[in-house]
């Protein structure tokens, strides 16, 4: 019984949500009372917030699983999400006067080991970061 009435009232808020959006285009925001309005409003949080973003974010978590460990594509957007220090970039966009956008990229595919050991001990004197004894690097 409580499945029953769980799927009544979800399928009453996208009712009530196409109708009032129809009146909404028809007549205006302006139409709806007060409270009409803030019921729509929080009928399209809860779409938007509670049942649309878990869905969105599955299939496309999935998708980038699937493109990382099948494909061997989209390192450098999965990876970034996941925190792993051996996966990270940094882009720079510039707007040329002219209107042209330029975009740099600078990817880091692998840290070693001896900068993260270097980082964090107490040593007084820090390697310069000027040079690129560090890192991998790849310019895109």
């Amino acid at each position: 019984m409580l499945v029953l009435f769980a799927t009544y009232a979800i399928y009453a808020l996208f009712q009530f949500m196409a109708v009032t959006r129809s009146t909404i285009c028809r007549k205006g925001i302006e139409s709806l009372p007060r409270g009409g309005a803030i019921i729509y409003y929080v009928c399209v949080f809860l779409y938007f917030w509670v049942l649309s973003t878990p869905v969105v974010s599955l299939v496309f978590g999935s998708y980038l699983y699937l493109c990382i460990n099948w494909f061997h594509i989209h390192f450098d957007e999965a990876f970034s999400s996941l925190r792993i220090a051996n996966y990270k970039a940094f882009t720079r966009f510039h707007i040329k006067k002219n209107g042209d956008l330029e975009v740099f990229t600078l990817a880091v595919d692998k840290v070693r080991s001896s900068l993260t050991s270097t980082l964090f001990t107490k040593k007084t004197t820090m390697p310069p970061f000027c040079k690129n004894d560090f890192f991998d690097t790849n310019i895109l």
